[in-house]
């Protein structure tokens, strides 16, 4: 990974008092405190983690000693306590009629008191709470977590910027079970074209693609989706080509903002002229590969040029057109397997624009090699086309195999892009999801332009900083006082996704330590470069530092101390 690196010496020891008022200052950054409280940091005595007789009573007089300091704090001061934690010097507490700036500028002279900061709500990030994406599947390749797809598609970090909340994705298939849980409060609207019914779903197929593209995420109960929070029309066809074109031109008309097409097989009339026509109206159009490696065949009996029989996806990514740059109709979609590669039905010709996984390995036997996703409860025709399975006590889940389960996939990367960026051309949105897909802009091994990267596409069309910065202590000197060598890394915008994202610069970073095999504490944070720590005589210390950003991407704690001292 590219980096470019700056180098900070932070030096040692200053007062405690000149440390609590440096630190009681606001920051340009800090967040109200929406719970009407704050956290004060108080200079408290480390407590010792050995499990001796000996140490654990040091332990249990320490903690008194700690919550004596607590509490002189609190009483000449005249806070209002909502709980205290002795073991780590901190208090939640009212700030008062004044605000934060108020009891800040109270407490600054207070000698014990390192900080005072809002105490905000906490921030969760997703992972949702749906059961498949949140419990491992014996199903799944290395016993996965059931919804790895979902995971390995940059799925948690792409919900971060977009939920997909308001796009509206139409799923031209087979219809879908109006009833289940995880689709029933995303549909929108609903239309048959050479059938009846469309929120019903004899075939299963329909009710499968549905899921993966807007199936309702974090409501507690089954999947999540790609999409997430995006509305879905059901445009369920009959058995004829001419049902796929009427359903397009519907979706057209409603001005969906991506039309999510699994199925192929017709000649051009009339499907180029509903695709041209939705096209031309702005929606994103997303269409399967073929099930074969080198597709060809017949339509209505009759031997075609094998172009003649490809409609939708000979339309949407022409043969020959998927390494062409400004070929950007749509998107046709090939499936990847679990490592990444091409799943060995699937096709690998030129026609192909990017892959999303389809199956979970080339061992197509059974369909618990496949994808999860929503299945209808009951009346599917042949229900060995998919493995019925049970998630969290329910069996309207089954595993499919298929380019028809990649497709709907990348419909909900397109419906995030859209739901943040509703006026984005489809031809960008495509484009997007070409350039930051795995191949970071090279074409080739069957997956087009790659696997897709939700969470770098969803970037880029915000163009947010997404990845955060990294630091590391690289010694610690001793005398006159403790002296810190930090290395700070600012992520190469290039190197973790393939679209160059801006960089928002370091803000600061935080600096800890721990005193013999203790917690850790924050001793310090610079922006500046300087940091002063006054070392304990007869202690052995280990730090670590954290990163942060101006977007507030953090570092994560690293898994061991940068250095011991």
């Amino acid at each position: 990974m590219g980096r470019a690196a700056l180098t900070i010496v932070v030096l040692a020891a200053v007062a405690i008092a000149a440390a609590a008022a440096a630190q009681a200052k606001p920051e340009d950054s800090d967040p109200a405190p929406a719970s009407g409280r704050a956290v004060v940091m108080v200079s408290t005595p480390d407590l010792p983690s050995g499990q001796s007789a000996a140490a654990r009573a040091r332990w249990h007089e320490l903690r008194s000693d700690s919550a004596g300091i607590l509490d002189r704090v609190v009483r000449r001061n005249g806070l209002r306590v909502e709980s205290l934690n002795p073991e780590i010097g901190a208090l939640s507490v009212d700030v008062g009629p004044g605000g934060l700036a108020s009891l800040r500028i109270e407490l600054a002279e207070d000698p014990r008191v390192q900080a005072v900061r809002p105490d905000i709500p906490v921030q969760l990030r997703y992972a949702p709470n749906d059961f498949a994406i949140t419990h491992p599947d014996v199903h799944a390749p290395n016993s996965d977590l059931g919804q790895w797809n979902l995971i390995r598609e940059g799925g948690p970090r792409a919900w971060d910027l977009s939920k997909g909340t308001g796009a509206e994705v139409a799923m031209v298939d087979t219809g879908a079970d109006g009833g289940h849980p995880d689709l029933a409060p995303r549909i929108v609207g609903a239309a048959s074209f050479g059938t009846s019914a469309p929120t019903t779903d004899a075939e299963g197929h329909g009710t499968h693609t549905a899921g993966l593209a807007c199936g309702d995420a974090d409501n507690g109960y089954g999947i999540a989706s790609l999409g997430f929070h995006c509305g879905l029309f059901i445009a369920k066809i009959g058995g004829l080509c001419s049902d796929v074109a009427s359903g397009i031109t519907a979706a057209a008309n409603r001005n969906s903002d991506v039309i999510s097409m699994s199925l192929g097989g017709c000649p051009p009339d009339p499907i180029t002229s509903a695709l041209g026509y939705a096209q031309s109206r702005g929606s994103v159009l997303v269409a399967a590969a073929d099930n074969a490696p080198n597709p060809g065949g017949s339509c209505g009996g009759l031997l075609f040029d094998p172009r003649n029989c490809l409609y939708p996806e000979e339309w949407v990514q022409p043969l020959g057109t998927g390494p062409t740059a400004g070929s950007d109709r749509g998107l046709v979609v090939t499936a990847a397997k679990y490592d990444g590669t091409r799943a060995t039905f699937a096709e690998s010709t030129s026609r192909v624009s990017v892959a999303a996984f389809g199956a979970a390995s080339d061992t197509v036997s059974t369909g618990q090699q496949g994808i999860l996703s929503t299945w209808p409860a009951n009346g599917v025709s042949d229900d060995s086309v998919g493995e019925r399975t049970t998630v969290n006590g329910d069996n309207r889940f089954a595993y499919l195999v298929g380019t028809s389960m990649a497709t709907p996939q990348v419909a909900g990367v397109a419906a995030l892009i859209r739901s943040v960026k509703p006026n984005m051309a489809n031809t960008q949105v495509v484009q997007l999801i070409k350039a930051t897909a795995s191949h970071c802009g090279s074409y080739g091994d069957g997956v087009g332009w790659g696997v897709i990267r939700a969470d770098q596409a969803v970037a880029a069309a915000l163009n947010a900083d997404i990845d955060p910065p990294a630091s590391n202590i690289i010694r610690a000197k001793k005398a006159p006082h403790r002296v810190l060598v930090l290395k700070i890394n600012r992520d190469d915008p290039t190197t973790d996704g393939c679209v160059k994202l801006p960089v928002s610069g370091v803000k600061r970073v935080l600096v800890f330590a721990s005193a013999n095999g203790g917690f850790y504490h924050r001793i310090g944070k610079t922006s500046k470069g300087k940091l002063r720590f006054h070392p304990k005589r007869r202690r052995h210390y280990r730090f670590f530092s954290i990163a942060v950003d101006n977007a507030g991407n953090r570092e994560a704690a690293p898994a061991t101390p940068d250095v011991s001292r």
